[in-house]
């Protein structure tokens, strides 16, 4: 997996969403299949595909598994799936890649209980587990993780847990400002300027915010190894054809 733009499908009953900010109660519906935008994606140069199953990060257990195994069984492409949302077991994980997923995403269970994170990291490989932490910033001036879909806030010090997470092996790090995330107004630079900064040894990815080429490439300049991308490229804004090649 070295391409440097992810795009992004998150699902909702089946069905293609984005949310403005992660607010459940704004969101967009895309009316083309999952199946086919991500074949359309992949015709378009797309090499790896991040989808996150919302319905499966809300109620704590995956939902949509059999969007996935119809994108990886599709005969038109050999794209990459990295599979998130829900993923609280290891029968779930074991259930994601047997359905095709490259890697399994986990989010909610790394901030509640990184050590069995840990765990997972030593069972599957560290290349097949990323840690997908969603963060606002805090009133203190740094940054807290929500869980559960981001319906919850918690009070974890965002560094101290990755701290914690790569002590304990984990070497891929995704990363989402939650205020960015849908809006298209622009990636928070800072953040993962910090990120690279404090962990050179780790694989960053970036999310949330991106609308134009520019922040693609400044995320690039600031070293980050991916940037995942979903409302840009689903409405249009982005052209798939020009940031996946």
């Amino acid at each position: 997996m070295n391409p440097f733009v992810y795009p992004a499908i998150d699902l909702i009953a089946g069905r293609c969403v984005r949310l403005w900010k992660g607010q459940f109660d704004r969101v967009t519906i895309f009316d083309e299949s999952p199946v086919e935008i991500a074949a359309r994606y992949a015709s378009d140069g797309g090499r790896v595909l991040h989808v996150i199953d919302l319905d499966g990060a809300r109620t704590g257990a995956p939902v949509n598994q059999t969007v996935l195994a119809d994108i990886v069984s599709d005969t038109r492409h050999d794209l990459q799936v990295q599979w998130g949302g829900g993923l609280r077991t290891t029968g779930a994980l074991e259930t994601a890649f047997a359905a095709g997923a490259a890697r399994a995403i986990v989010g909610s269970l790394a901030v509640i209980e990184p050590s069995r994170v840990g765990a997972w990291v030593g069972k599957f490989g560290r290349d097949r587990i990323v840690v997908a932490l969603d963060v606002r910033a805090t009133d203190n001036g740094g940054y807290a993780p929500a869980i559960s879909g981001w319906a919850s806030d918690t009070d974890v010090d965002l560094w101290q847990l990755v701290d914690e997470l790569v002590d304990l092996g984990v070497q891929h790090i995704l990363s989402t400002d939650i205020n960015c995330d849908g809006t298209g107004a622009g990636p928070n630079v800072q953040l993962y300027r910090s990120f690279v900064a404090r962990y050179p040894g780790v694989s960053v990815m970036a999310s949330g915010g991106v609308g134009c080429e520019a922040d693609i490439t400044l995320l690039r300049d600031v070293g980050v190894d991916a940037v995942v991308v979903g409302r840009a490229l689903l409405d249009g804004t982005l052209n798939p054809a020009t940031v996946l090649c």
